[in-house]
């Protein structure tokens, strides 16, 4: 019975960590096709982050390269004082797990 719940625990987190890789993936791509637009030129750099495989990692560092691209936009945006609907033109993607 113990070996059938840890089984299944671990099934479960599985599926969820390959729910979360596949959102990550999602949002690197979307960033990626937003390209160097909407960042500083002294941000430029993370465009050029070569990102491991999300099959063979944790995910880990590349959702730290999510975080430093959005605080990159956001800094421009903030920097060229953007406001309105152009601010809201770029993708949320996983902000909820900020």
């Amino acid at each position: 019975m113990v070996i059938s719940k840890c089984s299944r625990r671990d099934k479960v987190s599985g599926e969820l960590a390959s729910l979360r890789k596949e959102e990550i993936q999602m949002e690197i791509e979307i960033q990626q096709e937003l390209g160097e637009e909407g960042l500083l030129e002294e941000d430029k750099y993370l465009m050029e982050v070569n990102l491991d495989d999300l099959e063979t990692t944790s995910g880990e560092q590349q959702e730290y390269w999510l975080l430093a691209i959005r605080a990159a936009r956001e800094a421009k945006r903030l920097r060229t004082g953007v406001t309105g609907e152009a601010a809201n033109d770029e993708p949320l993607l996983g902000r909820a797990h900020d």
